[in-house]
């Protein structure tokens, strides 16, 4: 029988993966169109990010932008991870 220790350490390591995520998205989304997005504001569900919160100009700039976005992503997560974004 497992510790309630080991319990908890596998779901902070869980997520301390998704704020990895979280954080590579908000780091590119940055990086290419020069707008700040909140941690809280990312919302991963499979393989789709959902950005919540941000104007229409910037969704709109990401839409333009989304296959480079995608592609730095998944080259910094290292495996295929997104596919699309919102």
């Amino acid at each position: 029988m497992r510790s309630i220790g080991d319990f908890f350490k596998k779901i902070q390591n869980a997520r301390a993966g998704s704020f990895f995520i979280h954080a590579t998205i908000a780091e590119v989304v940055k990086k290419h169109i020069s707008i700040e997005v909140p941690l809280e504001a990312i919302h991963i569900q499979s393989t789709k990010v959902t950005l919540q919160g941000i104007s229409q100009a910037a969704r709109n700039e990401i839409f333009i932008k989304r296959n480079g976005l995608i592609a730095e992503i998944n080259t910094l997560l290292g495996k295929t991870r997104v596919t699309e974004i919102r």
